[in-house]
């Protein structure tokens, strides 16, 4: 699920429901650190400009995409590190770049000028299974390794 970040708390709120374990459903918006969280649709997310997002996981409510661009080589051969992490803090808010054929590229809203990048080596299929690599790759908006469709799941 792809959250805004909403910079006023005060317009949102809810309670956080009684059940809150890792597979519970909860309303979407809550607040969460001192900021309401919303949904966002494709639309949405091309109307923000520079307004930070966090992608959080489905499965796993308040688990978010992370992504620490410490030491990622100039040498286009990608780095960093991609994982999640529980709650959100600067390493989970991205900036969602659109591209021209409907795909986003989503750079880091901590470390300037890098982006999510996903590489397949020689191609993830029903056959081979799970695979690639995730991390992150530098002055990439639009490369053909940082480019992601949304779909709804």
């Amino acid at each position: 699920m792809l959250n805004w970040i909403h910079p006023s708390s005060a317009e949102f709120s809810a309670a956080k429901p009684a059940n809150d374990d890792a597979r519970s459903t909860r309303p979407r918006h809550l607040q969460t650190e001192g900021k309401a969280i919303m949904p966002l649709s494709a639309a949405d997310i091309e109307r923000l400009g520079d307004t930070p997002i966090t992608l959080e996981s489905t499965h796993y409510p308040n688990v978010y995409l992370r992504m620490d661009g410490t030491g990622v080589p100039t040498s286009m051969a990608g780095g960093g590190t991609v994982n999640c992490q529980y709650g959100i803090g600067p390493y989970e808010k991205f900036r969602a770049r659109g591209q021209a054929d409907g795909s986003f590229s989503f750079e880091s809203a901590t470390f300037s000028n890098i982006f999510l990048r996903m590489v397949t080596g020689s191609g993830v299929t029903t056959a081979t299974g799970p695979g690639g690599t995730v991390n992150c790759q530098i002055n990439a908006n639009g490369g053909g390794d940082e480019k992601f469709f949304l779909n709804v799941a």
